[in-house]
């Protein structure tokens, strides 16, 4: 089975579940050499999560979970992810405690990013409730929590991904 790195608002086991059901977490991993953002232009027109090249000889790197996802689930997580499009996958190599991984992520168009953006209330809010639910590093929940979030205009759709949260325990991992 394919190995996926997730890193933004698919770090929320039952958002990814929803465009993958057979998403499996099989650990935290660290991607080198990148940093995050919330630059990616959205649909809806605010930051979403993107991976940035980090300086060069610098010690970057973004945190997030490893799922190993059925080969059958790889067209509608592209179609969710806006593949060719909004982001691009890729192969690339992360870390984890065991040691390296090849794995697919994916990473924004160049021509959809825009530093100046903030996230949605919600996108925030699923991205930090998925880095607690696995546990991600005390740090980088720290940078995540530290992000400067606008509310979202459409409070339809807002409700609509808040109702992915509720009933979640902070750092609860569900696992089948």
């Amino acid at each position: 089975m394919p190995l996926y790195f997730a890193y933004g608002s698919n770090l929320l086991t039952p958002r990814l579940r929803a465009r993958s059901p057979s998403a499996l977490p099989m650990g935290v991993a660290s991607l080198p050499g990148y940093r995050f953002g919330w630059q990616k232009i959205g649909s809806d027109r605010s930051g979403k999560a993107a991976l940035i090249p980090g300086r060069p000889g610098g010690r970057q790197a973004v945190w997030g979970v490893l799922f190993s996802i059925h080969e059958s689930d790889l067209a509608p997580l592209d179609q969710a992810e806006g593949e060719g499009t909004e982001y691009h996958r890729r192969e690339i190599t992360v870390q984890t405690i065991e040691g390296p991984h090849a794995c697919f992520t994916y990473f924004p168009d160049p021509g959809r990013i825009d530093p100046s953006l903030s996230p949605f209330d919600w996108y925030h809010a699923l991205v930090l409730t998925g880095a607690r639910q696995h546990r991600l590093p005390a740090d980088w929940i720290r940078l995540l929590e530290d992000v400067k979030t606008v509310p979202d205009p459409d409070r339809v759709r807002a409700s609509r991904h808040f109702l992915l949260l509720e009933g979640l325990e902070h750092g609860a991992v569900h696992r089948h």
